[in-house]
Formats: structure tokens, sequence, C-alpha cells
């Protein structure tokens, strides 16, 4: 490989790591969102579990991966972890005595 190939390489790397480090910032401002919503739904009684909020988002993000020329499976994939991991977070807050006024 020439040098000038790695020097575009190291370009391309550089912003590849930029977007994750991107994109792990937005998931945990995600995933900091999905606690607000876990206390609120403790605090008035609602039900973690949201089976039509599901739906909508996998396929709200399939509709947008689309359109971004990604895979519907991959996004729905991605999506899946994503709410397990928030169904996660939820249900660990939901156990714990927590008020949201504080």
């Amino acid at each position: 490989m020439t040098s000038s190939a790695n020097a575009i390489l190291d370009e391309y790397r550089k912003e590849i790591d930029d977007l994750d480090a991107q994109l792990v910032t937005i998931l945990g401002k995600r995933l900091n969102i999905c606690r607000k919503v876990a206390l609120l739904k403790k605090q008035c009684h609602i039900a973690m579990m949201q089976p039509s909020r599901i739906d909508y988002i996998k396929l709200r993000c399939a509709q947008l991966g689309n359109d971004n020329n990604l895979r519907s499976e991959f996004i729905i994939r991605l999506y899946e972890e994503i709410i397990k991991e928030a169904c996660q977070v939820e249900s660990e807050l939901m156990e714990m005595q927590c008020d949201i006024t504080k």
C-alpha cells in the first residue's frame, strides 16, 4: 500500500472513530431519557412494557434506515439490542424506590 493510500485510510479511520464517539454519546443520551421515562412510569403506575411503542420504534427506524441506504434487517436488529438495553435500565429503575421530583 502506498503512503498516499495509507494517509487516506487514516483519514477514513479518523472519521469512523469520530462517528463512533458520536454514536456512543447519542446512545448515552437516549438511555438517560429512558431513565426519566422509567421514573415517570413508576410514579404514575404505568406499565413498563409498551409493545405498540416498541413496534413503532422498530418500523420507524427501519424506514429511516432505508432512507439512508441501510438494510431494514440491520436496523431492526440494532434497535432490538438498543430496546433490550433500555428495557433493562427501565426495569432496574422501576424496581427501586425513586421520586422524579428530586
